[in-house]
């Protein structure tokens, strides 16, 4: 996949987290929680991914992600429910720490694959 003649779009719930190439601003309404903590990895897109990364995860970036690819001859899409749990653990040390767990499960086309 040529990255230059592509663009994709990463929703979550429907609000817009992501949009590549041009990674603009986002609406600040929608983007506040997600800014600065969305990447697209424009390295695995040589592998035909387009993967999204998130830092930082919090439990209410738990949701449907759906993952728009165009190019000039095709339209994908692709969906990935996400679940992010947090708790106290101990860390071996007698001190309890919070953690997060995050797990997704790709749904429906092979977009994200």
């Amino acid at each position: 996949m040529d990255a230059q003649d592509i663009a994709v779009n990463w929703f979550r719930n429907d609000i817009l987290v992501l949009k590549y190439p041009n990674e603009e601003k986002l609406e600040k309404s929608h983007s506040v929680k997600f800014q600065k903590r969305m990447e697209l990895l424009q390295h695995d897109m040589a592998e035909g991914k387009v993967t999204l990364r998130i830092q930082e995860v919090q439990v209410n970036d738990s949701g449907r992600y759906t993952c728009c690819v165009q190019s000039p001859d095709n339209h994908d899409e692709g969906h990935i429910e996400l679940l992010v749990a947090a708790g106290m653990a101990n860390n071996g040390n007698g001190q309890e720490e919070e953690f997060r767990e995050a797990a997704g499960t790709i749904r429906d086309n092979p977009c994200l694959s």
